[in-house]
C-alpha cells in the first residue's frame, strides 16, 4: 500500500480519533468552489479529499496523539504522512513531523 503525505494544520481533533485537516499551500485546491486536501503518494500521483472532512485515524500510538494534539493547540503546521484508505475516510498514521 502506497504511503500519501500531507502538510496541514489541525482544525479539530477528538477523543475517539477524529481529526478534520487544513492543507497547507501546495497540499490545497480550490476547484469548482469546493476547496480539497491534496494527499501525494509522488510528483505524479495524489488523492484529494474535500478540506474539513473528517478523518478517523487509526491506531495512532501515544507519541503521535501527543504531537497532534500539541499541533492542534498551538496552531502548528505538520507533516503527516501514512495509508490513505478513501472508501473509510481513515488515515493510518505512520510519522508524524512538526514543522516551523
Amino acid at each position: 500500500m502506497p504511503a500519501y503525505t500531507i502538510q496541514c494544520y489541525i482544525e479539530t481533533l477528538s477523543s475517539d480519533n477524529k481529526v478534520t485537516l487544513r492543507g497547507c499551500d501546495g497540499y490545497k485546491l480550490l476547484k469548482d468552489e469546493k476547496k480539497y486536501l491534496v494527499f501525494f503518494e509522488s510528483a505524479q500521483n495524489c488523492i484529494l479529499i474535500k478540506e474539513l472532512e473528517e478523518l478517523s485515524l487509526s491506531n495512532p500510538d501515544s507519541q503521535m496523539q501527543n504531537m497532534l494534539l500539541m499541533a492542534h493547540v498551538n496552531r502548528k503546521k505538520i507533516e503527516l504522512e501514512g495509508n490513505l484508505q478513501i472508501e473509510s475516510k481513515s488515515f493510518e498514521i505512520t510519522k508524524v513531523k512538526l514543522l516551523q
